[in-house]
């Protein structure tokens, strides 16, 4: 094999490789584009990635406050423009909600009987 021939070669396999990276680097949701710059996503590891898409899918709920189970106002009032449209990353990175190490936390959504629930830390973290 000459030297060009050897160079094109190595190119070549240098250019896969990067395909191959590239290619294997997951598409981060489009939800995470809220909280996060597009070099903070960059910077992201495969795993950060899939623990923040999972805290996105499974990591909260919403839920109505049963009137027997005592007052809604002993639960701290947050508030969320667009129910349908809750975005927990943003809020958790912002600090607007804080999630606890092992008990699910729940905040009340001003204007509503509706409780959102975060599921514990421990809950959430992908293994």
């Amino acid at each position: 094999m000459n030297y060009l021939t050897s160079q094109r070669v190595f190119f070549f396999i240098i250019c896969s490789m990067i395909s191959f990276v590239a290619a294997s680097q997951p598409t981060p949701d489009s939800r995470l584009g809220v909280a996060f710059s597009p070099t903070e996503l960059a910077a992201m590891t495969s795993k950060q990635l899939a623990q923040h898409q999972y805290e996105l899918d499974n990591g909260w709920f919403l839920t109505t406050f049963p009137k027997e189970k005592g007052d809604i106002a002993q639960f701290q009032i947050i508030e969320i423009k667009d129910v349908e449209k809750i975005n927990i990353v943003a809020l958790l990175k912002n600090k607007i909600i804080v999630r606890h190490p092992t008990k699910l936390q729940a905040y009340r959504i001003v204007g509503t009987d509706k409780l959102l629930a975060l599921r514990s830390q421990e809950d959430v973290l992908v293994r």
